[in-house]
């Protein structure tokens, strides 16, 4: 009975696995923006996860270089520095880690998709939400479990 369920367990983590993968894809699309009073559509080379709405570029470096929009590493961040009542954790974490926060539409298929992104001086761009989930922050409280005697 053990074999059976971890068998149907294998399974289903490796259908998951292979679903997550086939949702990324990278293309030569368009982005839509507002630049000062006009809007700007550009040709762009990005790469989306369609199911959880995960944007960045693509092929905006220059050869050999790590794109600014990369991290590898956690980012130390204190969470004092991001919330609070007025602007987005999203754009507060962008401007912390040097870029400029933007909001677009980049189209899928058949039609626009809102979201925010991060955009580096090297070109490069990473979502909003993405980057957010890079940020370790230093300053969260943390639960004490208490011993029971």
């Amino acid at each position: 009975m053990k074999h059976l369920v971890f068998l149907i367990c294998g399974c289903l983590l490796i259908s998951f696995a292979s679903l997550a993968g086939k949702d990324i894809d990278c293309i030569n699309g368009k982005i839509r923006y507002i630049d000062g009073k006009s809007e700007k559509v550009m040709n762009e080379n990005y790469c989306y996860d369609s199911l959880l709405r995960k944007i960045y570029s693509s092929g905006r470096c220059k050869p050999n270089t790590k794109c600014m929009a990369d991290f590898d590493q956690p980012i130390p961040m204190k969470m004092s520095e991001v919330s609070g009542e007025k602007g987005s954790p999203g754009f507060k974490i962008c401007e912390k880690v040097g870029g400029v926060p933007q909001i677009i539409d980049y189209w899928e298929g058949d039609k626009w998709v809102k979201t925010a992104r991060c955009v580096f001086k090297d070109g490069s761009y990473i979502d909003n939400g993405t980057l957010a989930t890079k940020v370790i922050y230093i300053d969260a409280p943390t639960e004490k479990v208490e011993k029971k005697e």
